[in-house]
């Protein structure tokens, strides 16, 4: 019964000091785009075009119905719009847009945040925000889901 109450003890101790040490970090903000110009900041940003084919995962790895183009975004009013068009393109019934900061933003420590409206979501539409480690090597990195709906 004592040993049992250390460990519990032992773990609410160590919850605590790891809720402490990512508090600390999760107050900074390190890095944000308010997307006050007209158009997409490509020194920030990086669109993923086609399907993924040239990169050995067709579909993007999940089997998306869509390629993705460098024309189905814009800025409007502060915010980035992300179009979904029904469209043949390169042999898909659909276009959207993937956005990567690959190579110009990385972030180690800090707080990671969006405004996101979703769209109705009735027709098939998938949106995501996600976050993959530096080598961007899906899935062999991994990723951290902030939304997906």
């Amino acid at each position: 019964m004592k040993h049992l109450l250390l460990e519990k003890l032992r773990a609410v101790m160590f919850l605590c000091l790891l809720t402490f040490s990512f508090t600390s970090f999760s107050q900074t903000l390190l890095w944000s785009d308010e997307f006050n110009g007209s158009q997409l900041d490509e020194s920030i940003w990086t669109y993923a075009l086609g399907d993924g084919c040239a990169e050995g995962i067709c579909g993007w790895g999940n089997q998306e119905l869509q390629t993705y183009t460098n024309n189905n975004t814009s800025i409007v009013n502060g915010k980035l719009v992300i179009t979904a068009r029904r469209e043949n393109v390169d042999g898909k019934e659909f276009t959207s847009a993937r956005l990567l900061t690959k190579d110009k933003v990385s972030v180690k420590y800090g707080r990671i945040e969006a405004s996101i409206k979703l769209p109705d979501m009735n027709n098939g539409l998938w949106p995501a925000f996600w976050m993959l480690g530096d080598g961007n090597r899906w899935p062999y990195t991994g990723e951290i889901d902030i939304m997906e709906a």
